[in-house]
């Protein structure tokens, strides 16, 4: 692929022309008490739409031959780990991730040794550095992404855990195809194209 068409995968607002490498990122899940009052954008009205089976592959009804990010990420050559319980039924943690393990303070460590195509989804509290974190309560169903430089504001358009997928896809510069998963990219609202 050429430089300017990958640059064109980027969502416009959080790449510089000088950017070429992939981002590395962190899904942070709280399953039972509610997101922090801290920077970042707040999507407020989030429907969960079966918790972490759907959040994981952007399906309401998953099956289980549907991939999962972690598997959609790893075509993309990301290094992933999933930090924490594992929630999905009838599935093992292995599926797309390079590593499982139950110590969710372990994940700062991960993203650090694979600063570019590192993907880290922790299933309860961590202190990460990634240039995304994307934070979704389940107790109280919202987002928060945070980002270096990002606006403060709050969207309360109707969203749901199902546009996790499609929206982190895009930001590894692979986004899914129309009807690929029933969810859909937020990157314009992200970006405030719309």
């Amino acid at each position: 692929m050429k430089r300017r068409e990958f640059l064109q995968l980027l969502p416009p607002a959080l790449t510089q022309p000088t950017e070429f490498k992939l981002p590395s990122f962190a899904l942070l899940v709280s399953e039972s008490r509610a997101l922090p009052q801290a920077p970042g954008i707040r999507f407020t009205n989030v429907s969960l739409d079966g918790h972490w089976a759907a959040l994981l592959t952007g399906r309401r009804s998953p099956q289980t031959r549907d991939q999962t990010l972690a598997e959609a990420l790893r075509s993309r050559n990301y290094r992933t780990a999933f930090f924490g319980p594992w929630r999905m039924k009838d599935s093992a943690p292995q599926r797309g991730f390079d590593r499982h393990t139950l110590q969710t303070k372990e994940a700062a460590a991960f993203l650090q040794a694979h600063p570019h195509q590192g993907f880290a989804c922790v299933n309860g509290e961590a202190n990460v550095n990634a240039h995304i974190v994307w934070r979704v309560s389940l107790a109280k169903p919202e987002f928060l992404l945070q980002w270096a430089g990002v606006p403060i504001r709050t969207v309360t358009r109707q969203t749901s855990i199902l546009d996790v997928f499609p929206t982190l896809m895009q930001y590894a510069t692979a986004p899914v195809a129309p009807g690929q998963v029933d969810g859909e990219s937020l990157w314009l609202t992200l970006t405030g194209e719309c």
